[in-house]
């Protein structure tokens, strides 16, 4: 079924998201570059609340962070959820960081056991002083050294 026009979109919350339905309706007209159907679910996809556009699905706080700033989110950012609810996708909830600074946020106060700390250790010397193989079998060390010369 080909759709012409865009009807108003009328959304079945089946995850019980908190969101501003018409900041979500904006959102998603700005999005999409042709009309979609005017029933959406937002359902969830992963741990996240997620509606699909055109046989993609997007969750919901990235859709609305892309949609406050005009443009796709940096590789080097992250959006976090202030209160730490993940089904609370309203705006004033949202806020575009650093990825460094997000991990700090999700990782305070957790410590890594003794056991996990010794099997870190133990695979980071395994991997010392180890040499791969060569990708491609015609190049010799020989090669490379009577290239160096």
């Amino acid at each position: 079924m080909i759709i012409k026009e865009q009807k108003k979109i009328i959304f079945i919350n089946d995850c019980n998201c908190i969101v501003d339905e018409n900041l979500l309706r904006e959102a998603i007209m700005w999005y999409q570059d042709k009309p979609t159907a005017s029933k959406k679910h937002i359902y969830m996809h992963g741990k996240y609340p997620c509606v699909s556009i055109h046989k993609e699905k997007i969750h919901i706080h990235r859709l609305l962070m892309m949609y406050t700033i005009k443009g796709r989110i940096p590789k080097d950012r992250y959006v976090h959820h202030k209160n730490g609810i993940k089904t609370d996708c309203r705006i004033d909830n949202l806020k575009l960081i650093d990825i460094s600074e997000h991990q700090s946020l999700h990782n305070k106060g957790k410590k890594v056991s003794d056991n996990t700390r010794k099997a870190i250790i133990k695979f980071n010397h395994s991997r010392k002083g180890k040499r791969t193989k060569y990708h491609r079998p015609d190049v010799t060390p020989k090669h490379v050294y009577d290239l160096k010369i």
